[in-house]
């Protein structure tokens, strides 16, 4: 719960950087405001909602990348590249914590071999007793061929 509680709050917060990284800056010329174009970027007013930048985090850390939203500004586009390198190392902790929880306690995997240990002694007994069973059937056709006088009448 306290993982979860974690990457909920690590979303919003690397949402909450990334609208702020993609919201457009002031511009000033000579102490006048101007507004400021960036260069190869459309602004798209929806991208800048705070749902949208989770969405997009989201997909990032996820390494899905669907394309759907994408920073318009080379500081949005370098902090996605750090949301990316973030998310894999997020994502691989999370995976340890993970397979650490699942793996067996020293007396279940104690518990494990003893049944596998059984079950492979079992299957030894089996074809143990199905190799003499045939040792027995081949010996005792090799005496009829070698005495036909004393087969059994049937």
């Amino acid at each position: 719960l306290a993982l979860l509680s974690a990457f909920v709050f690590f979303v919003l917060w690397l949402a909450y950087l990334t609208r702020i990284a993609e919201l457009p800056v002031q511009c000033l010329d000579d102490g006048v405001e101007v507004e400021c174009h960036y260069l190869f970027a459309h602004r798209n007013e929806s991208q800048l909602l705070f749902r949208n930048t989770i969405w997009m985090v989201i997909v990032t850390v996820a390494t899905v990348g669907y394309g759907d939203l994408v920073p318009q500004t080379f500081f949005g586009r370098v902090f996605m590249g750090a949301v990316i390198l973030i998310g894999n190392v997020w994502t691989s902790l999370l995976l340890g914590v993970v397979v650490h929880k699942m793996q067996l306690a020293p007396s279940e995997r104690q518990m494990v071999q003893l049944v596998e240990h059984k079950q492979w002694r079992r299957a030894l007994e089996v074809a143990a007793a199905v190799w003499i069973q045939r040792w027995w059937h081949l010996r005792q056709q090799l005496q009829a061929k070698q005495h036909p006088s004393q087969q059994p009448v049937a």
